[in-house]
Parts: structure tokens; sequence; C-alpha cells
């Protein structure tokens, strides 16, 4: 045609069958209702401009359009890039279609160029965007590729074109990447690799991609803070949408999720494996038609199993405790699932491909869905249906919506064969804010619908098909369904053989034939048993009855199903913006915050389960949901507990304006760890964190994750493993004097292996292995999953045997020696293994084995040395006292150096270690008696003491040093002890012996001599009285209890639980010994308020349970409440009880109970509770210096705040008001951190408990 594009510049897409643009803009008004939105007028003239453009001489020195080169496309883009005016749309359009010649040797037609006008026009007010209904075959890929270039050089914007499938993305972006070169413009495509790493194609001009590959982009780049989409990230400027019917309404409702896999997931495998087989076995032996009653049989059992409360004698269940409550909840799915998975078709609705199970869509485009799976166990029984290898479920937690994601774009275009019916374009505009446009056909259509046939049963149907099939081949010599196009004979036959689910999807199948106006014929053929009965009504035509049904379910979704899914989307956004703060928040955290934000992210998917996905209908509104969801955020929070930050001040002066964020962002970047364990339900995730931390913080974190399973269900078995590696550990950082703890750490870790490997084969290798074949049931043994399930349970004894390996280690240890860590080996060190199972056992917890090898203690040449020398200085010694005719003085200080020296030869070759305090008791008990007997003379000549008075002080010491080293002191002074009058004369009476003997011995004068035997004998007999103080102490509390029992002087000595009688010891230890942590407030009273009174009482017991709180009645009138530090107001304590009563209450109550506390020498003296507790029962952390590390002054008694903000980095530390209940916790928790060397020291200070 002489006045088309196409015919100007040359080409050969026209012939005489295409309409001249006259008609098509006359139909395009017809078919659009004249809306107002076309301008026919401005397309009539746009296309006359661009004509013009092609054909006018531009000057001299430059040639026609219609003759430019690549090199002067390329040049003329060059300049107008550098260009800041624009350039005429005619002149774009004049020169894309130039450049589409030389690029494809394809001319646009004016049906393409009237198509790219329309998308390019200004848009009405409040749209954003255009979409086109645009018959298969009008070439929709060149009309997408002009347009783009013109957008993005007019516009300057960067451009992303949506297609149906990752493959036509690839192909585009490959074919086209010529074109789009000669204006300077990159192109690239971002599919093929679902990475969390940056990808450069996101820097390219014009992009490429299915809607899939961009949607995952995004979470990965949002959500996971990955910088995958660059920074700053692509804009979100202009999209381009092929196929747009499929995406924007067919699809609304679809999202795209990252899978998240929780740890051990895959153990609730075992259940869906167990549960096929069974329903195997009921369907050889039963009828189908009893499949839903047996199912719901199913649902109950497993109910009553997981409960625990009807569980079968042969059963074995074993499920991560984490995932007890979704095993429940999901039971429902799960037999469902089950249902549906026994109903599929192979090769219909799914497919398999190198033993994976591939969804397919075919009911919309047939394509297979490699990156799809199906929820709720759906995908796991396909796999158990052919024998394939199991994948763990997946859950939903981060997810993006094709509404959502192209609603982000500040402009929105698309091209599709159907768009559908007029309530379809009124969604669109709506929902998009863009126009709607049909196109008309650049030739006339000769397809011919010929009428539905129906019949009634399968066999009509397929005898209509084929004899359908043989009357347009055989007869006709027509091309039909699948054989190859021929338009001799009047074209392609498609025959549709059910029925489109609306008229979109019949005019795709129809749009198969008469493409380009060729011929064609369609006609559907309908089995009326197979088609839904709602679908026949003598009022209506069937394909009529369809559409309306189609509209009534498409306004359901539009209402109902649409908005829950948009609000679905802003939660996970807010959910998206909370853990943006905590990945931020926990950035400090002891080992790294990875496991911390799984842990939120598995909370949170749990949560939008229950709140949204499971929540019954009618759903709560927005407002409702949004409320709950900060309420979890709150908790959330409180959970991780990060180190609170220090609000920033106010910008008064510019000094504070400037430096202080400056200072802060300092400080922040010291900041502190912590372990943020109170977050943790999953035990995984703490031994995939502990294992890798330093013996203390693996200690912690994989003592929770026992905890966490106190049920023993076999999922703590990594973290026991660990464990006992940790301890072995930890006596690694003991001095070489404590080879009793470095034993009773290695104890403890042989104690920890022993209960993994009872766990190993008890539970998870039996649990497994029924899963194979469970009770003789099952498939084949040579399936895939058999040989998973194999290779699972060999992982599993492998770690078995690295058990018994180290618990034989240890045993075998040989003497003056230890175990220590030697280095990791690798689960499958020859790679025998699929890679698949070992990846699976890490994510379980275990990554690595380890190995033990023996160690001898370190010398200390330093502590060697000096023994020697002490050794030798004893020797001499004994030498001068032979010289001065002391035999027996001189005998003991032979026979101590010679010992001495005998020590430090065995510990030189490493059979023994050097105990200073053994070496000290060992020199008292030797030279004590000989320096005793001395004294006594010499005191008795000077002082003037009697004998008997000196003996009887002699024999008081002895008892004394016996109770110092956890000895049991002998004869009456159990009995004297009791008296305080005869314990302040022994104190006395010590004191006296040894001041007396300094002076008696030294003088009176000041030679270094005498002060050091003072300050030495000073010490002693504080040591002493202090010791014999906390042995008096306990003999009274013991005979309380024993009072408080019933017992008294005539009580019998009932046998103990060992079998032991009267005499029978039977004491027991710290874990034995009931604890209670205390903690008191005071107000003040006095003329200034400064003295203390107390008023609150507060305690509570080793599970932070309150026991005791109790305010205590005034006595005297109160000056000051101090409620910014006590937390006590005016009134709190006008309903308090009497003193007398809190007091006698208080004393019964810990009496026999280690107590806990800060500073409880204060809240225990006269002035207050008034009365002594034992000194072995006390656990002050005000006086425990080992709590002090870390503190500026060491010296210094630390507040309870000081210490909770040293060691209790995840807790709350409170600031202003106190709360008494809260201090005791506090304290509880620095003694539970630190009992394990506390009690160590408690039993060498005071003797056993």
């Amino acid at each position: 045609m002489s006045n088309s594009i196409g015919t100007a510049i040359g080409g050969q897409n026209e012939d005489d069958n295409s309409k001249s643009a006259e008609v098509l803009l006359r139909e395009l008004a017809d078919l659009n209702h004249n809306a107002e939105a076309i301008s026919i007028d401005w397309l009539a003239q746009m296309l006359g401009n661009v004509r013009e453009c092609i054909c006018r001489d531009e000057g001299q020195q430059q040639n026609h359009p219609i003759e430019w080169t690549t090199e002067d496309i390329k040049s003329w883009a060059k300049d107008l890039k550098q260009q800041q005016q624009a350039r005429e749309l005619p002149e774009l359009l004049a020169v894309a279609c130039r450049a589409c010649m030389l690029a494809n040797v394809y001319c646009p037609r004016d049906a393409q160029l009237i198509s790219i006008l329309l998308m390019l026009s200004p848009s009405e007010a409040g749209l954003r965007g255009h979409l086109q209904q645009i018959a298969t075959g009008e070439g929709k890929t060149a009309i997408v590729a002009l347009f783009v270039v013109v957008k993005a050089l007019r516009d300057r914007v960067k451009v992303d074109v949506v297609t149906s499938s990752d493959a036509l993305a690839r192909r585009d972006a490959k074919d086209l990447k010529t074109f789009y070169g000669m204006f300077g413009l990159t192109v690239d495509h971002c599919t093929g690799d679902f990475s969390s790493r940056y990808k450069k194609c996101y820097a390219a001009d014009i992009l490429y991609g299915d809607i899939g590959s961009f949607q995952c982009d995004i979470l990965y780049h949002e959500f996971k803070s990955r910088n995958v989409r660059g920074t700053p990230p692509r804009p979100f400027e202009c999209i381009v949408i092929d196929e747009a019917d499929c995406i924007l309404v067919d699809d609304m409702k679809q999202i795209l999720k990252l899978s998240f896999h929780i740890p051990a997931m895959e153990y609730l495998e075992g259940i869906l494996t167990r549960y096929w087989a069974r329903f195997e076995r009921f369907r050889a032996t039963s009828r189908n038609e009893d499949l839903k009653i047996f199912v719901e049989e199913l649902e109950a059992v497993l109910t009553t199993q997981i409960n625990g409360n009807g569980e079968e004698n042969d059963e074995l269940l074993v499920i991560p405790p984490h995932l007890r409550a979704f095993a429940l909840k999901q039971i429902p799915k799960w037999m469902n699932s089950l249902k549906k998975a026994v109903q599929m078709n192979e090769d219909c609705e799914y497919v398999i491909r190198e033993g994976v199970v591939i969804p397919v869509d075919y009911r919309n485009t047939g394509t297979q869905q490699r990156n799809s799976s199906w929820s709720h166990g759906l995908h796991q029984f396909l796999q158990l249906k052919h024998g394939l290898r199991m994948e763990p479920e997946t859950l939903i937690t981060s997810f993006i919506t094709k509404p959502g994601f192209i609603n982000r774009y500040k402009e929105i275009y698309g091209l599709s064969g159907t768009l559908g019916s007029n309530y379809e374009h009124s969604f669109l505009k709506d929902h998009y804010k863009a126009d709607i446009t049909l196109m008309p056909t650049y030739k006339p259509s000769q397809l011919q619908t010929m009428n539905t046939i129906i019949v009634n049963d399968r066999h009509s149907w397929l005898d209509k098909i084929c004899e359908n099939i043989s009357v347009q081949v055989l007869m006709c010599k027509r091309a039909a369904l699948i054989i190859c196009l021929t338009n001799a004979k009047g074209g392609l036959h498609v025959i549709v053989t059910f029925m489109p689910r609306n008229s979109r999807v019949e005019r795709q199948a129809f749009g198969r034939t008469a493409r380009q106006g060729k011929k064609g014929t369609t006609q559907i053929i309908l089995n009326e048993r197979d088609t839904d009965e709602d679908l026949f009504d003598v009022n209506m035509d069937i394909l009529a009855k369809r559409d309306k049904m189609v509209e009534q379910t498409f306004e359901k979704s539009k209402n109902e199903g649409l908005p829950k899914l948009l609000v679905k989307e802003r939660l996970f956004k807010k959910f998206s913006t909370f853990i943006g703060e905590m990945r931020e928040s926990t950035a400090n955290a002891v080992g790294g915050n990875v496991e911390i934000l799984a842990q939120i992210e598995e909370h949170w998917c749990f949560w939008l389960r229950e709140k949204v996905e499971m929540r019954g209908a009618p759903m709560p509104s927005e407002a409702v949901l949004i409320s709950e969801l900060d309420a979890f955020i709150v908790e959330e929070r409180q959970k991780v507990n990060p180190p609170p930050r220090r609000p920033p001040p106010e910008p008064v002066t510019l000094l504070t304006a400037v430096f202080v964020p400056l200072v802060d962002n300092l400080l922040s970047s010291f900041a502190p760890p912590f372990l943020g364990l109170n977050i943790f339900t999953n035990p995984c995730y703490l031994v995939l964190k502990g294992y890798g931390l330093d013996y203390g913080n693996a200690i912690a974190h994989l003592e929770k994750a026992i905890e966490l399973d106190k049920d023993e269900s076999g999922f703590v078995v990594p973290a026991r493993y660990y464990m006992a590696l940790a301890l072995v550990k930890k006596g690694d950082y003991f001095s070489v004097e404590d080879r009793e703890v470095r034993a009773e750490y290695q104890n403890e870790a042989a104690e920890h292996l022993k209960k993994a490997n009872k766990l190993i084969n008890n539970k998870l290798i039996p649990w497994l292995s029924n899963g194979v074949k469970p009770n003789g049931e099952g498939t084949a043994q040579n399936t895939a999953l058999c040989q998973q399930i194999d290779n699972k349970v060999q992982l599993l004894r492998r770690l078995s045997a690295q058990c018994d390996n180290c618990l034989d280690f240890i045993a075998k240890c040989p003497a003056g020696h230890f175990c220590k860590f030697k280095g990791w080996i690798k689960p499958d060190p020859d790679k025998k293994l699929p890679q698949m199972e070992v990846t699976e056992f890490g994510n379980f917890g275990v990554w690595e084995f380890y190995e033990l090898e023996y160690a001898k203690p370190p010398n200390s040449w330093a502590e060697i040395g000096l023994i020697t020398f002490l050794g030798a200085v004893q020797i001499g010694c004994g030498v001068f006292c032979v010289s001065i005719g002391e035999p027996n003085f001189a005998e003991k200080c032979f026979e101590g150096g010679f010992n001495d020296i005998a020590e430090a030869i065995k510990a030189t070759f490493g059979d023994t270690v050097i105990s200073w305090d053994k070496y000290a008791i060992d020199k008292i008990l030797t030279y004590c008696p000989l320096l005793t007997d001395g004294l006594k003379q010499l005191l008795s000549g000077k002082a003037g003491m009697s004998m008997r008075d000196l003996n009887k002080i002699e024999w008081m010491l002895h008892q004394g040093i016996k109770v110092l080293f956890g000895e049991k002191p002998e004869g009456p002074i159990q009995h004297d002890l009791g008296n305080n009058e005869c314990f302040d004369k022994i104190k006395e009476d010590i004191s006296r012996l040894i001041s007396t003997g300094a002076q008696g011995m030294f003088g009176y004068g000041n030679g270094f001599a005498k002060n050091l035997v003072e300050a030495l004998a000073k010490a002693f007999t504080n040591k002493c009285a202090d010791e014999l103080a906390g042995f008096a102490d306990e003999l009274q509390a013991n005979a309380y209890q024993r009072n408080a029992n019933g017992g008294g002087a005539g009580a019998s000595n009932q046998p103990n639980a060992n079998g032991g009688g009267a005499g029978a010891s039977n004491r027991p230890t710290d874990n034995d010994v009931p604890k209670l942590a205390i903690n008191c407030e005071y107000v003040g009273i006095g003329p200034s308020g400064e003295e203390d009174m107390l008023a609150r009482v507060s305690i509570v017991d080793t599970d932070e349970r309150t026991v005791y709180d109790k305010y205590v009645k005034p006595t005297q009138p109160i000056v000051d409440y101090r409620t910014e530090a006590s937390g006590i107001n005016a009134g709190d304590l006008d309903p308090g009880v009497p003193f007398a009563q809190v007091q006698s209450e208080v004393k019964m109550l810990i009496s026999g109970n280690i107590l806990i506390g800060h500073s409880l020498d204060k809240d225990l003296s006269v002035k207050y509770l008034g009365f002594t507790h034992p000194l072995k029962l006390i656990r002050d952390t005000a006086k425990f210096k080992l709590l002090r590390r870390g503190l500026d002054d060491p010296e210094k008694i630390p507040s309870l705040q000081e210490l909770a903000a040293l060691h209790l980095r995840e807790e709350p530390i409170q600031q202003g008001e106190h709360d008494s209940i809260l201090d005791a916790k506090i304290a509880l928790r620095i003694y539970l951190m630190f009992r394990e060397v506390w009690e160590k020291w408690a039993k060498v200070l005071h003797g056993s408990i």
C-alpha cells in the first residue's frame, strides 16, 4: 500500500490484504466505542509525520533516514543523549523503524505503529499507563522493542520488560541486542540465576525477565538485605508486560515466595511416610469409596498420637519439640493433600524430570514451573507416590504478590492477546490506573467457529474427536490440532476437548489458528460427565453460562481474595521493616546474628499461618491484624533484648548537633556483644551457632538447646555432642593444679556423649528406619526414597560411632594426662554420600565431627624451681638444727626438703602437678606441732599463762585448722561452738595466743620479722575465726531444721536413701540444696531521711517465680520514700505486714536454702532483718570477686546494675525506679551464670554443703 510506513521505508511487510491506516483507525474507534482517550485525528497526524520524517530531505550534508546506515543511527543517538533538548516523537519513531529494518530486515506495519503511538500518547489525568489487547500473530515482540527504544530515549528512563517465561526473556535480550545497541542502549536479562549476590544486569538500560525473576531479586534485595539490584537499587520507572492478562488477571492472587527451611522439618517426613504406607495398604485391600472415611480415621489417629494420649504400643513418634504445635495444626492439610495426591495425574498436572516432581500450569500455558512446589505436604506425597527422594516442606516467610510488584512502577504498559470482558477491563483500569485499548488486526480475520458438540460419556467423546479429526484431515485435507500447518485447504483446525475456564483461555486456544489473516476453524467437543453440571442450563447457552459463572467468581476474588492478599503483603512489609531493624540492632551479637534473624523469621512464619492463612472466616479487619502484628513485634524485640541504646540528646548547640552523633556512632561500634538466647525456640539454631563459638559462649547456647528439648525427643543430639567438646575445651583453660576440675569436666562430657548416643540409637535411627518400611509396609527398597533414608541413617550411625570413640577415649585417659581437642573431620570424608543428605545433616546441627587427643599438663618451671629451692632451704635448716642440737626439728626439715625435691623431679617429667594448697597444709601439719611446743614453753615462761590453758588453746587452734581445710572437728567442740560465749572466748584466746606469742618471741620493736609474723598471724586468726563461725552457724541451722521437722533430742535417726543409719553420711550437693534469691528495698527515716528502714522484701526461686513479696509496716515516720530508686510510693506501706511477722516468715522460708542476693550482709544485719544465715549457704554477688573481672576497679564493691551490665548483656537492666523482684531475679541470673565455679569455690572454702 502506497501510504503505509512499510512501503515508504522500502520493506515487504504489507500486502494487498492488509488494512489501510484509515481502516485501522476507523476500526480502532469502533472497537473502543469512540473512547475519549483515543484521538483518531492525533494518531492520523502522527502517522503522517512519521512518514514525512522518513522521506523528507534533511539537507545537503545528510542522507534521508530511509538511507541511514547503522553508523548514522549510532551517531544520531549519541548526539541525542548529549543534548538536553528532546526530539520530536515522529523523528524518534522514524529512526527506530529504520533501525528495525537494519537489525531484523523487518519494517513495522501501520497497525504496530498505531499501537506504539497509543502507548506513547499523553495519559488521562490519574492514569499511569496503557494496556492493549493485540491478537496473536500481530508482532507484539516488535511493538515492545520499538516502544522501549522510543520510551528510553525520549523520557530517559530505565525500562523493565516482563515476558511470559524466562526462555523468552533470554531469547529477546539476545536477539534484540544489536537493535538496542544502535541507540547506545544496553540490554540484559535477570533470569536463570536465583542468586543472593549483586547482578550486573540491573545496570542495563533495558532489562528483560519473567516476573518470577524480578520478584525473587526484590525479596533478596529488600528482605534479605542482599545487594542484588545495585546501590542505589534500580528504580521502578517503567514496566512493559507481555501477555499481560495472564499476569494481571489470571495470576492476580499468585505470590512468589522465597523458600524458608526450618531446621529439623525433615523429621516430619516420617509422619507422611508412615501414613502414606498405611494408605497404600488400605488401597490394596479396600474400595476407593471408603477413602474419605479412611483419611478421617488417619487424621484422628495422628492427632491422638501427637497429643500423646493414644500412642500405640509398637508406635514410635519422634517430632521436634518446636514443630509439635505446627504438626498438630497441619494434620487436616496433610490429609487433604494425601487425597489430592492420589487423584492427580502425571504428565498432566505434573511431570517427573530427573527424579524431581515439577508442577505444570496445565490450565493456562502448560509450562513447567521448575522453581515451584506445592505446599501442605502435597509435593511430599507425590514424591512418596513415585518413590522419589523427599524434600522437607518449606513454609512462607517472605513473599511478594504480582499486583504489589507491578504497582511499584510509575508507568505500566502491557500487551495481551486477550484482556477479557468488560468487568475485567474495569478491574484493570481501577487497580492499575491504566487505560484499556482493543486493537484491530492488520488483516481481516478468517476464523470460523463451529458449533460446540457435547456428548454424555467418555467413549462417545473420544469417538467424536476421532471422527472430527478424520473428517478434517482425511477428507478435507486440513491440519488438525498438532498436525503441521497448511493453508491450502482452509488452515489449521483446532479442537478444544475441555471447557475453557473463561473466554480469555478460550480465545488463547482459538488464537492458535487463523493468525495474520489466514484461514482456520475451531470447535469445542465436551464430555458431559467431565464438565461442571452447573454449566448446563436450558435457558442459557453453555458458553454464556460459563461466562456468567466466571464473572461471579471473578467478582468474589476481586472483592475478597485480592484484598486479603494485599493485606497479607502489607503485613509482610511491616515485618520486613522490623527484621531490617533487628538486623542492625543485633549486629554485635556473639557469633553474629544469622541464627537470631532466622529464629525471628521462623516465629513470623508460624504467626502468619495462625493469624492469616489458617484463620477461619470472617477474616478480621486489617487494623486488628496490624495491632496483633505490633504485639508480636514487641514480644520478639523483648525476647532478643539487645543492649539498650542511649536516646540522642536534643541538639541544643552546634557542638552537640555535630559531635554527639559522631560519639554515638563511635560508641555503638564498640557496643558489647550479647547472646540473645531468650529468642530461641528451635534448638537447631542454637547448635548451628554454638558449635563454632568459644567454649564459654558455646556452653551457654548448647545448654539452652538442651533445655528446649526437655522430653529428650532426640533433637538435642547435636547439642549434647558439641557440649561434650565444649566441656573438654573448658578444662583446657583451668590451671595445671586443677586436675580434679579437668576430670570433672571430662566426666560430664562423657555423660553428654552417652545420652546423645542413646537418643541416636533408641529414637532417631528407629524413626528414620521405620520410614523406609514401617511395620512391613512401604515401597520397594530400591527406590530413591529408601536410598535417601538409608543415607540419613548411615550418617547417624557415623555420629554414634564418633560418640563411642570419644567415650572410649575419655575412659582410657592415662594418669597424669587429660583429653584435648585435636581437630575436625568431615561426616563424609570420602564423599560417597549425596551432598544433599550431608547438607541436610548439617542443617540438623552436625556439620563436622571432632577428634580428641591426650595431653600432659604443661610444666611450670617457675613453680618447679621454687619448690626445689624451698626443699634445699629446708635441708639447710636441718643441717643448722643438727649443729645446735635440735635433732627432732632437723629430722622434720630433712624429711620435708627431700620430699619437695622429689615432687619437683616428678613435676619435671609430667608425672605430677604441684599443688600449693596441699604444700601449705603439709608444712603446717609438719612444723606446727614443733613450733607450738616451743611457743608454749616460751609463753608459759614469759606471759605467765598456765600450761592447761595453753594446751586448750592449742587444741582449739588445731580444730580450727581442720575446719579451715574441710575436715570435721573432734570432741566437744561441736557442742561448744553452739555457745556464743564459748565461741567468743575461743576467738579471744586464739587472738591472744598469736599476738602474745609474737610479742614474746620478737619483743615490742618494729622489726620486719615481727611485723611480718604479726600480719600472717592476724590473717590466719581471722580465717580460723570465720571458719569456726560458719561451722557454728551450720550446727545451729541443722538443729533448727531438726526441730522444725519435729525432731528433737530424742529423735530417732532414720535410714537414709542410700541405706545408711544414724551414722551414715548423706550430704547433699549444691544441686540438691534448694536456692532462693532475696532483695530488700528501703525508705528513708531520721531528720534528713538518710537512715534506712526496711520497707519491702521479695524472694524468688530458681525458676524466677515469686515466692514471697511483702511490704513492711513502718515503725517510724517516713521522711523520704526514695521512689525514684526504691519504686515505693506513699500508701504502698499502709497495708504492710508487721516487721516481726516478716522477720519470722523470711527466716523460716530461707532456712536450709542457699541464699542469693546482693549485699546480703546489710539485708541480714541486726539493723534490718536481724538474723544470721550459714555462711556456707550465702551467695552474695557483691562479695564474690570473680564477678568483678572486667570492671574498671575490681577492688570496689560493684552495684547490682554494674554487674548486670557486665554479665547479663541480653537481660533488661533497670534504670530509675527499682523493682525488688527484678533485682532478686538479676542476682539469681548472675549466680546461675557462675554457679559452677562459684560452688567449686564454696566447696573449697566451706567444705561440703
